[in-house]
Protein backbone atom coordinates (compact mmCIF):
# COMPACT_ATOMS: atom_id res chain seq x y z
CA UNK A 1 0.00 0.00 0.00
CA UNK A 2 3.09 2.15 0.66
CA UNK A 3 4.59 1.60 -2.14
CA UNK A 4 1.10 1.77 -4.63
CA UNK A 5 0.97 5.56 -3.14
CA UNK A 6 4.52 6.43 -3.20
CA UNK A 7 4.54 5.72 -6.71
CA UNK A 8 1.49 7.36 -7.95
CA UNK A 9 3.43 10.07 -6.19
CA UNK A 10 6.54 9.30 -8.90
CA UNK A 11 3.94 8.91 -11.52
CA UNK A 12 0.96 11.36 -11.64
CA UNK A 13 2.70 13.62 -13.93
CA UNK A 14 1.16 11.02 -16.55
CA UNK A 15 -2.52 12.55 -15.76
CA UNK A 16 -0.75 16.41 -15.25
CA UNK A 17 -1.04 16.57 -11.72
CA UNK A 18 2.47 16.97 -10.94
CA UNK A 19 1.73 20.49 -10.44
CA UNK A 20 -2.04 20.04 -8.24
CA UNK A 21 -3.32 21.24 -5.33
CA UNK A 22 -1.92 18.84 -2.31
CA UNK A 23 -5.73 17.81 -1.69
CA UNK A 24 -5.42 16.33 -5.38
CA UNK A 25 -1.89 14.40 -5.21
CA UNK A 26 -2.51 12.92 -1.86
CA UNK A 27 -5.69 12.08 -2.79
CA UNK A 28 -4.99 10.50 -5.77
CA UNK A 29 -2.42 8.59 -3.74
CA UNK A 30 -4.55 7.39 -1.35
CA UNK A 31 -7.44 6.40 -3.82
CA UNK A 32 -5.09 3.92 -6.07
CA UNK A 33 -3.33 2.74 -2.82
CA UNK A 34 -7.27 1.21 -1.61
CA UNK A 35 -6.99 2.65 1.37
CA UNK A 36 -4.40 4.81 3.69
CA UNK A 37 -2.52 2.98 6.27
CA UNK A 38 -5.19 0.38 6.17
CA UNK A 39 -7.00 -1.18 3.08
CA UNK A 40 -10.14 0.32 2.47
CA UNK A 41 -12.73 2.45 0.69
CA UNK A 42 -12.13 5.83 0.86
CA UNK A 43 -15.53 6.62 -0.15
CA UNK A 44 -17.63 4.96 2.49
CA UNK A 45 -14.87 5.96 5.08
CA UNK A 46 -15.79 9.66 4.01
CA UNK A 47 -19.26 9.19 4.05
CA UNK A 48 -18.81 7.57 7.81
CA UNK A 49 -16.85 10.62 8.52
CA UNK A 50 -19.85 12.73 7.56
CA UNK A 51 -21.68 11.81 10.41
CA UNK A 52 -19.11 12.26 12.99
CA UNK A 53 -17.58 15.26 14.52
CA UNK A 54 -14.59 14.39 12.46
CA UNK A 55 -15.68 15.47 9.45
CA UNK A 56 -13.50 18.45 7.63
CA UNK A 57 -15.98 20.34 5.35
CA UNK A 58 -14.40 19.96 1.96
CA UNK A 59 -14.16 23.91 1.18
CA UNK A 60 -12.01 23.97 4.30
CA UNK A 61 -10.07 20.93 3.53
CA UNK A 62 -7.81 22.19 0.43
CA UNK A 63 -6.50 25.36 2.94
CA UNK A 64 -2.79 23.94 4.59
CA UNK A 65 -4.00 20.24 3.65
CA UNK A 66 -1.25 19.23 5.78
CA UNK A 67 -2.58 20.86 9.13
CA UNK A 68 -5.80 19.29 9.27
CA UNK A 69 -6.23 15.96 11.14
CA UNK A 70 -3.83 13.20 8.95
CA UNK A 71 -6.13 10.27 8.76
CA UNK A 72 -9.44 11.94 8.24
CA UNK A 73 -8.11 14.70 5.70
CA UNK A 74 -6.50 11.97 3.43
CA UNK A 75 -9.25 9.71 3.28
CA UNK A 76 -11.52 12.55 2.60
CA UNK A 77 -9.13 13.53 -0.49
CA UNK A 78 -8.95 10.02 -1.63
CA UNK A 79 -13.20 10.11 -1.61
CA UNK A 80 -12.92 12.90 -3.58
CA UNK A 81 -11.01 11.65 -6.08
CA UNK A 82 -13.41 8.79 -6.18
CA UNK A 83 -16.01 11.21 -6.98
CA UNK A 84 -14.21 12.74 -10.27
CA UNK A 85 -12.98 8.90 -11.18
CA UNK A 86 -16.87 7.54 -10.63
CA UNK A 87 -18.15 10.49 -12.22
CA UNK A 88 -16.03 11.50 -15.08
CA UNK A 89 -13.96 7.85 -15.66
CA UNK A 90 -9.88 8.46 -15.54
CA UNK A 91 -10.13 10.83 -18.47
CA UNK A 92 -12.10 13.33 -16.89
CA UNK A 93 -9.22 13.02 -13.87
CA UNK A 94 -6.91 14.04 -16.73
CA UNK A 95 -9.09 16.29 -17.65
CA UNK A 96 -9.48 17.99 -14.35
CA UNK A 97 -5.42 18.02 -13.58
CA UNK A 98 -5.16 19.45 -16.50
CA UNK A 99 -6.89 22.22 -16.24
CA UNK A 100 -4.83 23.42 -12.39
CA UNK A 101 -1.93 23.41 -14.19
CA UNK A 102 -1.47 26.86 -16.29
CA UNK A 103 -2.15 30.09 -14.76
CA UNK A 104 -1.07 32.26 -11.85
CA UNK A 105 -4.01 31.23 -9.24
CA UNK A 106 -5.25 33.90 -6.58
CA UNK A 107 -5.56 30.47 -4.25
CA UNK A 108 -5.90 27.12 -4.15
CA UNK A 109 -9.83 27.63 -4.03
CA UNK A 110 -8.98 29.10 -7.76
CA UNK A 111 -6.74 26.33 -8.78
CA UNK A 112 -9.64 23.58 -7.85
CA UNK A 113 -12.36 25.80 -9.11
CA UNK A 114 -10.17 25.56 -12.67
CA UNK A 115 -10.32 21.63 -12.68
CA UNK A 116 -13.84 21.29 -11.75
CA UNK A 117 -15.32 23.79 -13.93
CA UNK A 118 -13.25 22.25 -16.39
CA UNK A 119 -15.83 18.76 -16.31
CA UNK A 120 -18.88 21.02 -15.88
CA UNK A 121 -19.29 20.96 -12.52
CA UNK A 122 -19.95 24.13 -9.87
CA UNK A 123 -16.29 26.34 -8.66
CA UNK A 124 -15.15 24.77 -5.64
CA UNK A 125 -16.83 26.74 -2.95
CA UNK A 126 -20.06 25.70 -4.54
CA UNK A 127 -19.48 22.14 -5.12
CA UNK A 128 -19.55 21.71 -1.72
CA UNK A 129 -23.23 20.84 -1.71
CA UNK A 130 -22.98 17.98 -4.75
CA UNK A 131 -20.41 16.63 -3.11
CA UNK A 132 -22.44 16.14 0.31
CA UNK A 133 -25.39 14.96 -1.36
CA UNK A 134 -22.93 12.63 -3.18
CA UNK A 135 -21.52 11.09 0.03
CA UNK A 136 -24.77 10.89 2.01
CA UNK A 137 -25.68 8.83 -1.11
CA UNK A 138 -22.81 6.19 -0.28
CA UNK A 139 -22.89 2.97 1.96
CA UNK A 140 -21.45 3.43 5.66
CA UNK A 141 -22.24 2.04 8.87
CA UNK A 142 -21.95 2.42 12.30
CA UNK A 143 -19.61 -0.72 12.53
CA UNK A 144 -17.32 1.47 9.87
CA UNK A 145 -17.57 4.78 11.84
CA UNK A 146 -16.60 3.10 15.06
CA UNK A 147 -13.65 0.90 13.64
CA UNK A 148 -12.18 4.58 12.40
CA UNK A 149 -12.68 6.13 15.62
CA UNK A 150 -10.52 4.10 17.23
CA UNK A 151 -8.02 4.27 14.28
CA UNK A 152 -8.08 8.09 14.91
CA UNK A 153 -7.24 7.44 18.26
CA UNK A 154 -4.50 5.12 17.93
CA UNK A 155 -2.46 7.29 15.57
CA UNK A 156 -2.72 10.43 17.75
CA UNK A 157 -1.45 8.36 20.86
CA UNK A 158 1.26 7.84 18.31
CA UNK A 159 1.81 10.94 17.72
CA UNK A 160 1.73 11.99 21.29
CA UNK A 161 4.62 9.98 21.86
CA UNK A 162 6.38 11.17 19.56
CA UNK A 163 6.33 14.62 21.39
CA UNK A 164 6.79 13.16 24.76
CA UNK A 165 9.78 10.49 23.77
CA UNK A 166 10.75 10.93 19.81
CA UNK A 167 10.20 15.13 18.62
CA UNK A 168 12.63 14.27 16.00
CA UNK A 169 10.13 11.82 14.20
CA UNK A 170 7.03 14.59 14.70
CA UNK A 171 7.23 16.73 11.41
CA UNK A 172 4.80 17.86 8.42
CA UNK A 173 7.89 19.35 6.20
CA UNK A 174 8.50 16.92 2.61
CA UNK A 175 11.16 14.46 2.27
CA UNK A 176 14.87 16.27 3.64
CA UNK A 177 18.02 14.57 1.86
CA UNK A 178 20.10 16.35 3.82
CA UNK A 179 21.62 15.35 7.20
CA UNK A 180 22.38 18.93 7.98
CA UNK A 181 19.24 20.19 6.45
CA UNK A 182 17.27 17.64 8.91
CA UNK A 183 19.31 19.22 11.93
CA UNK A 184 18.57 22.35 10.93
CA UNK A 185 15.07 21.56 11.28
CA UNK A 186 15.06 19.45 13.76
CA UNK A 187 13.41 16.57 11.73
CA UNK A 188 16.39 13.80 12.65
CA UNK A 189 14.43 11.36 12.62
CA UNK A 190 15.62 9.58 9.10
CA UNK A 191 18.82 9.89 10.34
CA UNK A 192 19.21 7.93 13.44
CA UNK A 193 17.30 5.05 15.70
CA UNK A 194 14.61 5.60 17.54
CA UNK A 195 14.85 6.59 21.94
CA UNK A 196 16.09 3.18 23.23
CA UNK A 197 14.81 3.43 26.86
CA UNK A 198 12.69 0.64 28.51
CA UNK A 199 10.03 3.21 28.79
CA UNK A 200 10.08 4.20 24.86
CA UNK A 201 10.34 0.34 23.93
CA UNK A 202 7.35 -0.47 26.29
CA UNK A 203 4.79 2.03 24.78
CA UNK A 204 6.47 1.27 21.35
CA UNK A 205 5.42 -1.90 21.70
CA UNK A 206 1.76 -1.13 23.04
CA UNK A 207 1.39 1.24 20.12
CA UNK A 208 2.69 -1.97 17.72
CA UNK A 209 0.21 -4.49 19.69
CA UNK A 210 -2.61 -2.15 18.89
CA UNK A 211 -1.65 -1.41 15.21
CA UNK A 212 -1.77 -5.47 14.99
CA UNK A 213 -4.61 -5.23 16.18
CA UNK A 214 -5.83 -2.48 14.02
CA UNK A 215 -4.85 -4.67 10.60
CA UNK A 216 -6.44 -7.65 11.97
CA UNK A 217 -9.80 -6.14 12.05
CA UNK A 218 -10.24 -6.50 15.65
CA UNK A 219 -11.64 -3.37 16.91
CA UNK A 220 -12.24 -4.63 20.04
CA UNK A 221 -8.60 -5.94 20.63
CA UNK A 222 -7.40 -2.44 20.09
CA UNK A 223 -8.69 -0.84 23.33
CA UNK A 224 -6.35 -2.97 25.67
CA UNK A 225 -3.07 -1.66 24.25
CA UNK A 226 -4.12 1.43 23.24
CA UNK A 227 -5.43 2.12 26.78
CA UNK A 228 -2.44 1.48 28.04
CA UNK A 229 -0.44 3.44 26.10
CA UNK A 230 -2.34 6.26 26.73
CA UNK A 231 -2.87 5.98 30.07
CA UNK A 232 1.06 5.61 30.09
CA UNK A 233 1.47 8.90 28.42
CA UNK A 234 -0.97 10.75 30.47
CA UNK A 235 0.04 9.39 34.00
CA UNK A 236 3.35 7.81 33.62
CA UNK A 237 3.68 3.81 33.71
CA UNK A 238 1.54 2.28 36.32
CA UNK A 239 2.84 -0.40 39.22
CA UNK A 240 0.63 -3.00 37.57
CA UNK A 241 -1.16 -3.95 34.25
CA UNK A 242 -0.14 -4.16 30.78
CA UNK A 243 2.25 -1.19 30.60
CA UNK A 244 3.99 -2.37 33.81
CA UNK A 245 4.56 -5.40 32.45
CA UNK A 246 5.57 -4.32 29.19
CA UNK A 247 8.22 -1.80 30.66
CA UNK A 248 9.70 -4.89 33.24
CA UNK A 249 9.64 -7.19 29.82
CA UNK A 250 11.88 -4.59 27.82
CA UNK A 251 14.15 -3.79 30.81
CA UNK A 252 14.57 -7.51 31.82
CA UNK A 253 15.16 -7.84 27.70
CA UNK A 254 17.63 -5.12 27.16
CA UNK A 255 19.45 -5.80 30.36
CA UNK A 256 20.27 -9.82 28.64
CA UNK A 257 21.17 -8.02 25.23
CA UNK A 258 17.99 -8.22 23.18
CA UNK A 259 15.81 -5.76 21.97
CA UNK A 260 12.19 -6.45 21.90
CA UNK A 261 10.01 -5.70 18.84
CA UNK A 262 6.60 -6.93 19.64
CA UNK A 263 5.07 -8.52 22.63
CA UNK A 264 2.35 -11.27 22.45
CA UNK A 265 0.21 -11.48 25.30
CA UNK A 266 -1.56 -15.31 26.55
CA UNK A 267 -3.96 -15.60 28.83
CA UNK A 268 -2.03 -17.11 31.38
CA UNK A 269 -0.20 -14.13 32.12
CA UNK A 270 2.52 -14.80 30.29
CA UNK A 271 4.30 -13.22 27.13
CA UNK A 272 5.89 -14.02 23.64
CA UNK A 273 9.04 -11.31 23.03
CA UNK A 274 10.19 -10.83 19.61
CA UNK A 275 13.02 -9.39 20.00
CA UNK A 276 16.47 -8.67 18.00
CA UNK A 277 20.32 -9.80 19.33
CA UNK A 278 21.73 -6.44 20.12
CA UNK A 279 25.47 -7.91 19.54
CA UNK A 280 24.64 -9.91 16.31
CA UNK A 281 21.61 -6.82 14.56
CA UNK A 282 19.55 -8.24 13.00
CA UNK A 283 19.43 -11.49 14.09
CA UNK A 284 15.81 -12.54 15.57
CA UNK A 285 15.24 -14.59 18.83
CA UNK A 286 11.79 -15.67 20.10
CA UNK A 287 11.30 -15.39 24.02
CA UNK A 288 9.44 -16.13 26.26
CA UNK A 289 8.46 -13.45 29.61
CA UNK A 290 7.23 -15.00 32.65
CA UNK A 291 6.44 -13.23 35.89
CA UNK A 292 8.69 -14.80 38.70
CA UNK A 293 7.45 -13.07 41.87
CA UNK A 294 6.95 -9.39 41.14
CA UNK A 295 10.18 -9.87 38.58
CA UNK A 296 9.63 -11.14 35.05
CA UNK A 297 12.16 -13.36 33.71
CA UNK A 298 13.00 -13.82 30.01
CA UNK A 299 14.11 -16.71 28.55
CA UNK A 300 15.43 -18.22 24.62
CA UNK A 301 12.64 -20.44 23.43
CA UNK A 302 14.06 -24.15 22.04
CA UNK A 303 14.54 -24.07 18.57
CA UNK A 304 14.12 -19.95 17.92
CA UNK A 305 16.59 -19.66 14.97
Amino acid sequence: MVLRHELTHRLDAALGCHAAPSVVREGLAVYVAGGHYWLGSPVQEAAALRASTHYIPLSQLADDFYTHQHEVSYREAGAFIGYIVEHFGWEGMETFCRATLSGEWEDTAAQLSAGLLALGEPDWRAFEKPWEAWLGAQPSSPETLARLEVELRLMETLRAYQHVYDPGAHFLEGILLSPQAGAQWNITADFVRRPREAESVALELLLAMAQEAASSGGVEAIERPLAAAEGALANGFPQTGLAADARAIVAAALAQGYEPYRLVPYFDGSYEVHALVQSAWPAQRVLTAVQVGIAWSVTVLPLSD
